[in-house]
C-alpha cells in the first residue's frame, strides 16, 4: 500500500518531568534531572503521534535512527514541550526534525527515522 502524508505535518506535546524521567532512575547518570533516554523517548512519542491520524487502520510507524544532543538540565517537576516536524517522506521512511524546549529555551534537537509499517505483516515476521 502507497500511504502518501500530507506535507509539514507537526505536532507537539507537553511532558512534566517525573522521578521516572531522571538520568538516576533509568541508570543513565547519577543526577535527578531529565535523563536523555527520557527526552529521546519523548521526541520519538511526538513524532509518532504526528503521523498517527493519517495512517490507515492497521499501520502504524518504528523508530530507526535518532542523532539528538542534550544540551541542557532540567529538573524534577518542570514542563518541557517537545516538538516533531515531517521534513520528507519516501515511500515508508520518514525524516523528522526534532526539539525539546524549556521555558523557551532548546535543550535538545536533532533528527529522527520513522518508517511505516502495517503492524500484523511486521510482528509476523518476528516470528
Amino acid at each position: 500500500m502507497n500511504i502518501v502524508l500530507p506535507e509539514e505535518i507537526q505536532h507537539h506535546i507537553l511532558y512534566k518531568i517525573s522521578m521516572n524521567h531522571t538520568a538516576r532512575t533509568l541508570g543513565s547518570g547519577t543526577v535527578e534531572v531529565l535523563a536523555t533516554p527520557s527526552m529521546i523517548l519523548f521526541m520519538e512519542q511526538v513524532a509518532m503521534n504526528s503521523v498517527i491520524p493519517f495512517l490507515p487502520e492497521g499501520y502504524g510507524t518504528v523508530g530507526t535512527r535518532i542523532c539528538v544532543d542534550h544540551l541542557k538540565a532540567v529538573g524534577i517537576g518542570e514542563e518541557v514541550e517537545v516538538f516533531a516536524k515531517l521534513l520528507s517522506q519516501d515511500r515508508k521512511k520518514l525524516e523528522f526534525e526534532v526539539t525539546a524546549r524549556y521555558q523557551g529555551y532548546v535543550i535538545g534537537s536533532g533528527t529522527h527515522t520513522r518508517f511505516i509499517v502495517n503492524e500484523n505483516e511486521f510482528m509476523s515476521r518476528l516470528q
